[in-house]
């Protein structure tokens, strides 16, 4: 029997109950998703860099180390773990055994300026005799740009690392803690196999109609357009002046921040552009949030230009959702969440409402200059 799409929408809706395995089963409370951690590069660098270190108040001692290193005979305890040393994101060594572990990983991001040739050259100018071992982490265990000298490994290894380990042995708040980790990882980083085959199970009984929800949900190229409309009137009215080169995002610049940061004399910052500042509008898919930020762009500033930036910079530190880098300080201006409830009106409120915010931001910096001078 052929149902309507009508009918295939009805059967899922009697059949609701089906989805309470997967509520169930992702309703738990879990503090590094709770805190927002999931994807966060540093935060995995920085716990797995706890584990790893034989002198952590973990408990599991040097277990994590002698894994994957995967040698017997050393003095663990002779090893240091280092972050961030030299921009390597993990650096365990012992100077007793001439011998380092250096783990470069990688979440949602990938290799970017031969970053694993770079460092192995810096580990060997720094200790030309020591024995080395170098890992290439990231959640799938892709291969390096130089897989010759880097070994992959996957966030699943870590995982059967983390498993093999009694956690029952260790203090009650270290044991909840690594299984949030470990929890977070399987449902986050490698996927967990058993909700998967419970989402699985749920769509082949009810493919019809969740074809259909997949294929009518909210899409963020509405939200895009409206933003679009909205930044136009915007730059009709004089308020801003609006740069639609970028596919990705939109861009523009406002009397008043043009002001607080002067112009070059020549187009010379990365976007070929006098000014060296650009609010940008992002929309983004996944986390169905947009929002406005200004991104600064530090090459070739004058004096003047970088001392303005840092005190930008200083002001927005603890909202900061890009952080500092070598070409682009990203201090947030404004954010909004849940953009798939919005009706294009209520959009554009918001819209508004954040650029209101992004006023408030640009008076803020002229006062604190003000203060300052």
């Amino acid at each position: 029997m052929v149902l309507s799409p009508e009918e295939k929408i009805n059967r899922f809706v009697e059949d609701i109950c089906c989805l309470d395995s997967v509520t169930e089963y992702d309703s738990e409370f879990n503090f590094f998703r709770a805190l927002g951690l999931s994807t966060n590069e540093i935060c995995h660098s920085g716990f797995l860099a706890w584990l790893i270190d034989p002198h952590g108040n973990h408990g599991l001692g040097s277990y994590m180390l002698k894994k994957l290193v995967g040698q017997d005979n050393i003095d663990w305890d002779s090893f240091a773990v280092r972050r961030e040393w030299e921009k390597i994101d993990i650096l365990a060594v012992s100077e007793t055994e001439k011998y380092v572990l250096c783990i470069e990983n990688k979440i949602g991001t990938g290799e970017h300026t031969n970053q694993c040739g770079r460092y192995k050259a810096t580990t060997n100018i720094y200790f030309p005799d020591y024995r080395k071992e170098f890992l290439f982490l990231t959640p799938n265990g892709r291969k390096s740009s130089d897989p010759k000298n880097w070994r992959s490994m996957s966030y699943t290894d870590i995982l059967e690392i983390i498993d093999g380990a009694n956690l029952d042995e260790l203090a009650s708040d270290v044991s909840i803690v690594i299984r949030h980790y470990m929890d977070m990882l399987r449902r986050d980083i490698v996927g967990d196999e058993e909700l998967k085959k419970i989402c699985q199970k749920i769509y082949v009984k009810h493919k019809g109609a969740l074809d259909l929800i997949i294929a009518n949900k909210p899409h963020s190229a509405k939200v895009k357009e409206t933003l679009r409309i909205w930044a136009e009137d915007k730059a009709e009215k004089g308020e801003i002046q609006l740069d639609l080169s970028e596919k990705t995002y939109m861009r523009f610049t406002t009397p008043a921040m043009s002001k607080i940061i002067p112009d070059s004399e020549k187009p010379d910052s990365d976007w070929k552009t006098k000014n060296h500042y650009f609010y940008e509008i992002w929309v983004k898919e996944p986390d169905h949030d947009f929002f406005m930020q200004i991104a600064l762009n530090t090459t070739n500033i004058s004096a003047e230009q970088r001392s303005i930036f840092d005190h930008i910079m200083e002001l927005r530190k603890d909202v900061q959702v890009a952080g500092k880098g070598a070409k682009y300080l990203n201090p947030f201006v404004a954010k909004h969440q849940d953009w798939y409830c919005l009706e294009s009106d209520d959009i554009w409120i918001c819209a508004d409402r954040m650029f209101d915010e992004l006023k408030l931001f640009e008076r803020e910096i002229e006062e604190s200059l003000k203060k300052s001078e």
